[in-house]
């Protein structure tokens, strides 16, 4: 993750967000077989 100035209590959990969603829904990973979380989840 990069790093980030933040304005706002609202800027900061606005881009926490983004990165968890991209982590558990686009990401891959190589422990769960190259799979997204979501997708290891779903089965």
């Amino acid at each position: 993750m990069r790093r980030f100035e933040f304005v706002s209590f609202v800027d900061d959990e606005a881009t926490i967000n983004r990165f968890v969603d991209f982590y558990n829904n686009e990401r891959i990973h190589s422990a769960i077989g190259y799979r997204t979380p979501w997708e290891t989840y779903r089965k």
